[in-house]
């Protein structure tokens, strides 16, 4: 997919604007995050494995993530120390 520049300035793509100002973005949701993770952890994914640099899951998520403090970023929490 091209990505050209129009008269204004704005990237585009197919015709779609693709650069939204700050400040009209709309902030993510931690549902369906929640429910990902949870499902994985509910099937028994392992929350104490790590990254070839050593993070485990719970280190990953950034710190402007909607998942932060919910039960589930708890639970990813607590499984790094298992």
């Amino acid at each position: 997919m091209l990505a050209a520049a129009s008269p204004k300035g704005l990237t585009r793509r197919q015709g779609m604007r693709v650069d939204i100002p700050p400040c009209t973005r709309r902030r993510r949701s931690a549902r369906p995050q929640r429910a990902v993770v949870k499902a994985l952890l509910d099937a028994g994914a392992d929350a104490s494995a790590k990254t070839e640099d050593g993070k485990t899951p719970v280190e990953l998520v950034p710190d402007d993530s909607p998942l932060r403090g919910t039960d589930v970023y708890w639970r990813l929490n607590e499984g790094r120390y298992r």
